[in-house]
């Protein structure tokens, strides 16, 4: 959790709330296919896509207008295809983008818009509608963060038929369940040099456990924080959330916000190309290792 704050050995931040990247999916079309629960292994998943579109059901919407959300599908494939700590090394770290591994993974997304498992019309549209075509039965999967879990469990026609999971292993010799997209992103720092500077980071700590602690009530959040007092009216689907993070291995920060805003800048644009067929995995990462180290 302190991960993302910790600089150098350091620890510089109070984490406020977290989110990590769920594959949601509605059972009531995935049923109409032949499945009772989201399949757990890559094989399987790929041929549920497979099975939705013999059905005439499209597996997946992504919005095309908020490049933010192709990350939540790419970023995904990319980590479950040459595990958390490379991925979180060519954000964080410093490690070149020349990676053949990250390329594959690529290719591997491109070759799911190839076999349409995408809704074409995703690529026009934004956030809102993708999500909302999702809760309308138009797509089986949507690839977004967990902060969705409160509207989708507060929607009386659409809650029951909403389940969560984490996307499936693509690569077992590099990657495995438990390493997610996410994590603490929004922090509360106190500057050395304020008055009264470690009373304000005593009350900076307090504030952290409260707003991360009612943003799990709300299900808008998980909580940085071990969760105290009575937290049985989290709705099951945050709860679920929960159990997935609890046995988490490592999480790996969205890629736009782990960087500086000109490289994130960069990323997206590369990225937005991915999704429009552009440029394939070669072409990705020559030039964000030529644009951006």
């Amino acid at each position: 959790m302190l991960g993302n704050s910790t600089y150098e050995g350091k620890h510089y931040g109070v984490p406020l709330t977290m989110n990590i990247v769920g594959l949601f999916a509605n059972m009531d079309l995935l049923k109409e296919a032949g499945y009772d629960e989201i399949p757990g292994t890559y094989e399987d998943f790929i041929k549920c896509c497979d099975d939705l579109k013999a059905k005439g059901i499209t597996p997946f919407g992504c919005a095309g207008k908020e490049t933010w959300c192709v990350t939540e599908y790419l970023e995904s494939i990319i980590e479950k295809s040459i595990g958390a700590e490379e991925l979180n090394n060519v954000f964080v770290n410093g490690a070149t983008w020349n990676n053949q591994g990250i390329a594959k993974a690529v290719d591997t997304f491109q070759e799911m818009i190839k076999k349409e498992y995408f809704d074409p019309a995703g690529i026009g549209l934004t956030n809102d509608e993708v999500k909302a075509n999702f809760m309308a039965g138009k797509y089986a999967f949507y690839m977004n963060g967990t902060w969705n879990c409160a509207d989708f469990a507060g929607n009386d026609e659409f809650k029951d038929k909403v389940k969560v999971a984490e996307f499936p292993v693509i690569d077992s010799s590099k990657s495995k369940l438990g390493q997610l997209i996410g994590g603490p992103s929004d922090t509360l720092a106190v500057a050395a040099s304020s008055p009264n500077a470690e009373r304000a980071a005593d009350y900076a700590m307090e504030l952290g456990k409260l707003i991360c602690h009612y943003g799990y009530l709300d299900g808008c959040g998980l909580p940085a924080w071990t969760p105290y007092g009575d937290t049985s009216s989290v709705n099951p689907l945050t709860q679920t959330v929960s159990e997935i993070v609890a046995n988490a291995d490592s999480m790996v920060l969205f890629g736009d916000t782990a960087m500086t805003a000109d490289d994130a800048q960069v990323y997206l644009s590369y990225v937005d190309q991915v999704y429009g067929s552009a440029i394939d995995g070669a072409g990705f990462i020559e030039g964000l290792a030529s644009d951006l180290r």
